[in-house]
Parts: C-alpha cells; sequence; structure tokens
C-alpha cells in the first residue's frame, strides 16, 4: 500500500468515527429528553392520584363527621395528601384537596353538598392550582 493511500485511509476512518461520534451524541441527547419527559408524565400522573386521594379520604372524613376542617397531612406512597374544609353556604362545603410530591404540588377544587346520605361531590375542578412546583 503506497503511503498516500494509507493517508486517505486513515482519514476516511477519522471522518467516519467523527460521523458515529455525532450520531451517538444525538441519540443520546433524544434518550436523555425523552426519559426526563417520561419522569415528568409519572410526577404528575402520582400528584393527581394524591390530590384524588385527598378528596376520596376528606369525603369519608365527612361522612363520619360533617364538621371537620381539613385531613391532616399523610403519607401515601411516594408523596403526600392533605385537605382543607371551607363552608361555602348552609349544607355545602369547599374542599381544597392537595398532593404532595417532594416541591411539586397539585391541588383541586370540588363543592361538596352534605347531605343526610352523605357527602356528594357537586363541582369538581382539578385544575385549579394544577401541578405547582
Amino acid at each position: 500500500m503506497k503511503r498516500i493511500d494509507r493517508g486517505s485511509t486513515l482519514f476516511v476512518a477519522l471522518v467516519a468515527l467523527f460521523v458515529v461520534a455525532i450520531a451517538a451524541q444525538a441519540l443520546h441527547g433524544a434518550l436523555v429528553r425523552s426519559l426526563h419527559g417520561y419522569r415528568e408524565e409519572r410526577q404528575s400522573v402520582q400528584l393527581r392520584a394524591l390530590t384524588d386521594a385527598a378528596l376520596a379520604a376528606t369525603l369519608a372524613s365527612l361522612s363520619e363527621d360533617p364538621s371537620i376542617r381539613s385531613v391532616p397531612k399523610r403519607r401515601l406512597g411516594e408523596g403526600f395528601l392533605l385537605s382543607e374544609v371551607r363552608s361555602h353556604g348552609p349544607g355545602v362545603v369547599e374542599v381544597l384537596a392537595t398532593g404532595e410530591i417532594g416541591v411539586a404540588r397539585s391541588t383541586a377544587r370540588a363543592l361538596v353538598s352534605l347531605e343526610p346520605t352523605g357527602p356528594r361531590v357537586v363541582a369538581w375542578d382539578p385544575s385549579v392550582l394544577a401541578a405547582i412546583r
């Protein structure tokens, strides 16, 4: 093999290696972004589930004692749930149900009618203060 052929072969090999390195870097970046999106989606779903659980716990407490004003913060899975109950007129309360994971928080509002058969949700707004970080 001539000296010029070896130099050309080396140059082609270096260019090919450079192209492969760029492709690997692009693939790595795409995978990292995808993983980050997956983690955010997972946390969003968990926050929504904790918020729903906070409302369920509050409704259960209201069925036992319609005069409660909150459900204290308690651990559930990887996060916490809590709620606050405010009077919203005769026989109606407003429930602010909150789910927390670390510093992320999701709060939803529900209007609940206190009926003789038990509490009944008459309005539910899950978008109130959703996923505050």
